[in-house]
């Protein structure tokens, strides 16, 4: 709705463009907004709308960044049509890209040229994926701050994932409503935390939306241009009296988090149905927190497809689970129950002397929410609630 917005907004200028441009956006934005209520689950409809790759015969350009409101769909694409000759390039054009790189557009000409004007230029030959990190935030990363990765797959090989545990001890960083931790070890007792599910700040709990390009082409600046110029307006710490916190120890040398993430979770709620909201931020040694991969789920969708998600052969752990959406199953008020949370992928330079933290808030504001809830989730013991990160 954020993102149908602006193309709302655009609507005078179009006008003044070409009148009969106004005509294009209103019916194409209203009938995607009823055809989410109309076909609310992952039913025929949707199905038939995902991309077929049979029906592909030349590689494409994936081109997505890591704060961008649709970021799944281009990695899922690439991984689909690697056979062809794909290639897949993080670097963020809609979200805003790296200052000094020119963005993905002189990559997009020099693949226009060699497939659709037979040059070669070499282009086919570069590393199948290519990929711009920022070193602690999205504002370092449109700075320039980064670091390039490249590789031929997704995930990157050599890729390992680290399970992080909630814990109850506290770690003294954060003033949050528990103020837990990050562990690489899950405690031998459980310990149930509550938080409310009330909507939370969006500026900060939803980077991907918040995170729109600068200029909207129209004459104007969107929120996340106006907001880059006020850095302190999307941190995470304005969040913490809302949430629940895990925090780990000082990082004792950089680590590169790059890849899909997961959160598993043990959790009851007093509401049928409810929102599990989770925020990975970077904080600075300043204790600045900065968001930098979200993942969230609708509780009444608790199983997943393992066909369709994404296990790491070295410790088995589900990385990149996929939940099933064709039908709800409504959780017991009070009754605990295990869920598995996809975290978009993160592209993250954690420095030395820096922390992660994991947040568990309420539903972004920019989110259709769920019916008001406390949640009570349990870490330590059996339930072994647990982040699991990439590192390279």
């Amino acid at each position: 709705t954020t993102i149908g917005g602006l193309t709302l907004a655009s609507g005078p200028a179009r006008i003044g463009d070409d009148p009969t441009m106004a005509m294009d956006p209103a019916p194409g934005f209203f009938g995607l907004t009823a055809d989410y209520f109309s076909h609310a689950s992952e039913d025929a409809y949707w199905q038939d709308r995902t991309l077929q790759p049979s029906r592909l015969t030349v590689p494409i350009l994936a081109d997505t960044g890591f704060y961008d409101p649709e970021a799944r769909g281009p990695y899922e694409a690439f991984k689909l049509t690697r056979h062809l000759g794909s290639h897949l390039l993080l670097m963020g054009a809609h979200d805003g890209f790296p200052a000094g790189t020119g963005g993905p557009f002189p990559q997009y000409r020099r693949w226009f040229e060699r497939y659709l004007l037979g040059v070669d230029n070499g282009i086919d030959r570069e590393p199948a994926v290519q990929a711009w990190i920022g070193k602690g935030s999205r504002q370092k990363l449109l700075a320039g701050e980064v670091v390039r990765l490249e590789g031929e797959d997704w995930p990157l090989p050599g890729t390992r994932w680290r399970p992080m545990y909630l814990s109850n001890v506290r770690s003294g960083t954060a003033k949050s409503l528990n103020d837990g931790t990050l562990s690489l070890a899950p405690a031998p007792v459980s310990v149930k935390q509550v938080y409310s599910s009330a909507t939370s700040n969006p500026l900060g709990s939803d980077p991907q939306t918040t995170s729109v390009p600068a200029n909207t082409g129209a004459g104007g600046y969107t929120l996340g241009g106006v907001l880059d110029r006020f850095p302190s307006s999307t941190e995470m710490n304005q969040l913490e009296p809302q949430s629940l916190t895990y925090t780990s120890a000082p990082l004792g040398a950089p680590m590169d988090s790059i890849g899909p993430a997961s959160l598993h979770a043990r959790l009851a709620s007093t509401s049928p149905e409810t929102d599990i909201h989770a925020v990975v931020a970077d904080v600075w040694p300043d204790g600045t927190a900065h968001p930098v991969a979200v993942g969230r789920l609708r509780t009444s969708y608790p199983r997943t497809i393992a066909s369709r998600s994404v296990v790491d052969p070295v410790s088995g752990e589900t990385v990149q689970p996929y939940a099933d959406f064709s039908a709800k199953t409504f959780a017991t008020p009070g009754v605990a129950r295990d869920y598995d949370v996809e975290i978009w992928p993160i592209g993250n330079r954690f420095g030395a002397g820096h922390r992660i933290r994991l947040y568990l808030t309420g539903t972004s504001g920019y989110m259709v929410p769920a019916a008001p809830s406390v949640n009570t989730v349990t870490v330590g013991g059996p339930a072994r609630s647990r982040l699991v990160l990439p590192s390279r």
